[in-house]
């Protein structure tokens, strides 16, 4: 009788796949391997999983840094001046004494 063999990985087996795909350089190439590649499907699935995260993570990233230069442009708008006024040539002067040109 051949013993009964499942798909399923150990706590250990996952804790080596975060530490395998965490590895720099390393890590991607086996995140793609693993998740297209490999036959065992809990190690894929967990790759598929992995890489939807990853995902999610980069789309909320890049909302935070669109909403954040949008809040960053105001502020700018409110401390903006005209270089070519008065504060603006003394503001040159300083950088062109500081710099000896």
């Amino acid at each position: 009788m051949k013993p009964i063999t499942t798909n399923s990985l150990s706590a250990w087996g996952y804790i080596g796949l975060i530490v395998l795909f965490n590895l720099p350089y390393i890590g991607f190439p086996a995140l793609i391997i693993c998740a297209f590649f490999i036959q065992n499907h809990s190690v894929r699935s967990f790759a598929r999983a992995v890489i939807i995260l990853e995902l999610i993570i980069v789309a909320l990233a890049v909302l935070v840094i669109i909403i954040g230069f949008g809040g960053f442009s105001d502020i700018l708008e409110d401390y903006y001046f005209d270089f070519s006024g008065d504060e603006g040539s003394a503001f040159i002067s300083n950088i062109r004494y500081y710099l000896g040109v």
